[in-house]
C-alpha cells in the first residue's frame, strides 16, 4: 500500500494492490461487490474528509510541475479538486471521442470507457496533471496573449499529445483485475448505435 495523503494530512492518492488473496465479495445493502474498509490507528479528530472520488491527478502532482500552484487557489478554497474532477471527465470524454473504447464482453458492441475501466491511472496521470494546469492558467488569464494564456495552451497541447498517443489497460471483462488481453495496443472501430 502507498499513501500519498501522509495519513490523511493532505490531498492525495491511496493505492493498494488489486487481487489480493484475502479479497472476497461481500453483500452490503443488497449489493454484492468487493468492499474495502479502512480503519485508522491514529487520532482522527482533526481529519476532515471532504469527499472520496476517482481522479487521475492531485495537487501533489501539480506541485511537481509548478511548486507555487497554491497561489492560484480561489479565496477560501484549499484544493484544486474541482479542476481534477473536470480534467478526469474531459479525458474520459476525449478518449471516447477519438475512438478509444472497449468491446462489451457480453454483447460484442463497443462501449464507452469510464474512469472505473482504467486499471492503471498512472497511464493518464501526466495527461491529467497537464490538463489541470491548463485549466488553472486559463482561469488566471485576463488577456488573450498574456503569459497565463500561453502557459494554458502549452499545457493543453502536452495533455492532448499524451492522450492521443497512449495505450491503456482497460478492464474489458469488468472484473477489476488486469488480464494480459486487457493491454490494448490500439483502439477504434466503428460505433453502431441501436
Amino acid at each position: 500500500m502507498h499513501d500519498d495523503t501522509e495519513k490523511f494530512s493532505r490531498n492525495g492518492f491511496i493505492r493498494f494492490d488489486r487481487g489480493l488473496e484475502n479479497e472476497t465479495k461481500t453483500t452490503i445493502n443488497g449489493v454484492e461487490l468487493y468492499w474495502y474498509q479502512f480503519s485508522l490507528v491514529w487520532d482522527t479528530s482533526s481529519i476532515e474528509i471532504m469527499g472520496m472520488n476517482i481522479v487521475f491527478s492531485d495537487d501533489q502532482d501539480l506541485k511537481r510541475e509548478l511548486y507555487e500552484i497554491n497561489k492560484y487557489l480561489p479565496s477560501g478554497v484549499n484544493s484544486h479538486i474541482l479542476s481534477h474532477v473536470s480534467a478526469r471527465d474531459e479525458i474520459i470524454q476525449n478518449l471516447n471521442i477519438i475512438g478509444k473504447r472497449k468491446v462489451n464482453a457480453e454483447s460484442g458492441w463497443l462501449d464507452n470507457i469510464t474512469a472505473f475501466d482504467l486499471l492503471d491511472i498512472s497511464e493518464v496521470k501526466l495527461a491529467s496533471t497537464y490538463l489541470v494546469l491548463s485549466k488553472i492558467m486559463f482561469a488566471a488569464s485576463d488577456e488573450v496573449d498574456d503569459q497565463y494564456m500561453v502557459k494554458s495552451e502549452r499545457y493543453e497541447k502536452l495533455s492532448t499529445n499524451i492522450i492521443n498517443n497512449m495505450t491503456l489497460k482497460v478492464d474489458i471483462d469488468d472484473d477489476g483485475e488486469y488480464d494480459q488481453n486487457e493491454k490494448t495496443t490500439s483502439f477504434g472501430g466503428e460505433i453502431i448505435r441501436k
